[in-house]
């Protein structure tokens, strides 16, 4: 957004103001970017590539010659890969590591090329196998993944070999992830007790870049107002992970004035806006409720703007990864909302519950299937069912009170979801409200699955309560 729509958001503008000023963020960032470089000179390296915007995917890391030395005189230990750091013996550790692995091949494999699957970890890595350097990512993100060329495997011991900085406490070989390496239709499990020895350590953490261009008005001035001549159809918006903080509560706000924005400058006072809610996700998210408030958010937003849909996306996430890899699924249902919105096709419709009751010492939630145009459509014959057969594993009451919550009992009866009450009528029902919902997740026929939801419940007075 521009700085004129932030004036009604305060603290975004409060961000901004130490960079104001001529040339004050561009030093800031220029002395940020030196202060990292000195942190990685100090190990041995020249620079760091992210320190340079060279981070983005498939941009290889350049390796000093330096560094293809086997290390001499230093202290060998056993370590579990995947896994956390600090359950290793690197608690608190900052600097450099190498660790190396023997894998042993037939001699049917001796030769042929190969793919090296390390999965994510942190931070910055260059690896060889053999003493061939195959690769190296310069950040957390990017998956390990090495093509090994013709020529370098041989029958017998082979050994994988990385330097890994470590920037920071708290890093990690990515629990979950596959280290393999697979020739043709030979695996190889990577994972289990590799070898580690520190080979430079730290006195300090590495300094983050400060990256001034991702401040309020940074990305809107230098990236969008120079589309604003193109023509545009609709917007697919996929964004909030980094809003889930202290600020979650603001989400929807700050997205309407965008998208009001944008319609302006667009000239397209009805330009449709496609929302992907964000997926399950775990590893680097505490639990305190910033996630779920995104996505009901994201939600409610397509509710009070006009040609605005949301896409529900829950499994496609992964619990240990911010960027999942399962794009296709994402785009299919982003697909199947926009020939319906922005097309006018027929697509498939969304099914959302809308409405609650209670029923003697049940509870029954009804859902109701819409097309993102907000058109009703007519429920005979759909049903709902969990994504892995088992029960709805997601719902759970709430006690406001002593903010108590607890899972339900909860099972399917057509297209509604019923839950059995408790002896203590509990103020709110919840469904899927958490960083990571996964077990018996709810969806229609065709997979469209319902959005996470909480609603309070109705008073002995009330017959029913609206969502």
């Amino acid at each position: 957004m521009d700085a004129d729509a932030l004036r009604a958001f305060p603290e975004a503008l409060a961000d901004l103001e130490p960079y104001l000023g001529d040339g004050v963020a561009s030093k800031k960032s220029r002395d940020s970017v030196a202060e990292r470089d000195r942190w990685y000179q100090a190990l041995g390296y020249e620079a760091v590539a992210d320190a340079h915007h060279e981070w983005l995917p498939l941009i290889a890391w350049d390796c000093p010659e330096s560094k293809n030395i086997e290390p001499r005189d230093v202290a060998w230990h056993g370590i579990r890969l995947p896994g956390w750091y600090k359950d290793r013996g690197l608690a608190g550790f900052r600097g450099e590591i190498t660790v190396r692995k023997t894998v042993f091949l037939p001699s049917s494999d001796a030769g042929k090329p190969a793919l090296l699957r390390l999965g994510t970890m942190n931070d910055a890595d260059h690896t060889w196998v053999n003493g061939v350097l195959v690769g190296g990512r310069s950040n957390m993100y990017e998956p390990r993944d090495y093509p090994v060329a013709a020529g370098v495997l041989r029958a017998g011991a082979n050994e994988i070999r990385m330097r890994l900085v470590v920037e920071r406490p708290g890093g990690r070989v990515t629990p979950g992830k596959r280290m393999a390496l697979t020739i043709g239709d030979d695996v190889f499990d990577l994972s289990g007790i590799w070898q580690y020895a520190v080979t430079a350590e730290a006195d300090r953490d590495c300094p983050f870049e400060d990256f001034v261009r991702w401040k309020p008005t940074g990305l809107y001035n230098a990236m969008l107002a120079p589309c604003f001549p193109y023509a545009v159809r609709a917007v697919l918006w996929y964004q909030g992970e980094s809003n889930t903080g202290d600020r979650a509560m603001r989400y929807g706000d700050e997205l309407k004035a965008m998208i009001q924005l944008w319609r302006v400058k667009w000239h397209q006072p009805d330009m449709p806006f496609l929302i992907v809610q964000l997926p399950k996700f775990d590893i680097d998210a505490i639990e305190d409720g910033g996630w779920p408030l995104v996505r009901e958010q994201e939600w409610n937003v397509a509710n009070e703007l006009e040609n605005v849909a949301t896409v529900v996306t829950l499994d496609a996430g992964e619990s240990n990864d911010l960027h999942p890899y399962d794009k296709k699924l994402v785009a299919d249902r982003v697909f199947n909302a926009a020939m319906d919105l922005v097309y006018g096709r027929q697509a498939q419709p969304q099914p959302a519950v809308e409405t609650i009751e209670v029923c003697g010492d049940l509870l029954r939630m009804h859902c109701v299937w819409r097309s993102r145009s907000d058109e009703r459509i007519r429920s005979e014959g759909r049903r709902l069912m969990t994504l892995d057969g088992d029960a709805p594993q997601e719902i759970e009451f709430l006690w406001r009170d002593c903010a108590t919550s607890a899972r339900a009992e909860a099972w399917l009866d057509g297209c509604d979801i019923v839950a059995r009450m408790t002896a203590r009528r509990p103020d709110e029902v919840r469904y899927a409200w958490s960083n990571n919902p996964e077990s018996g997740l709810i969806c229609d026929g065709d997979g469209m699955l319902i959005p996470p939801f909480r609603l309070t419940l109705p008073t002995d007075d009330d017959k029913g309560i609206h969502a």
